[in-house]
């Protein structure tokens, strides 16, 4: 943990530090348009990004979907924030 925040202070200001930042703003703009566009394309199934992803939840999809490993996590807070988030897709629900 202390090392992540000796590299982030290091870091700040730095030209490679603006331009992935720059980066990941532009890549982040680009999902959410990308987004808007396959939700009309596809009424039917729903787009979503997000910057943060919950260990716990990686969990319990995986646990759900391989019910013979012993998936688990030490808390339930932590979460990890890959470049450019992540963009996933799920069918969404008809009315009747």
């Amino acid at each position: 943990m202390a090392r992540r925040d000796q590299l982030r202070r290091q870091r700040t200001g730095t030209i490679i530090n603006a331009t992935s930042k720059q980066q990941e703003s532009e890549l982040i703009k680009a999902l959410k348009r990308t987004a808007l566009y396959l939700d009309r394309q596809f009424p039917y199934v729903a787009f979503h990004h997000a910057k943060l992803w919950n260990i716990a939840d990686i969990v319990r999809e995986l646990a759900s979907a391989h019910p013979h490993v012993d998936f688990h996590h030490h808390f339930n807070n932590t979460s990890i924030k890959p470049d450019g988030g992540t963009f996933a897709s799920n069918p969404k629900r008809t009315q009747t």
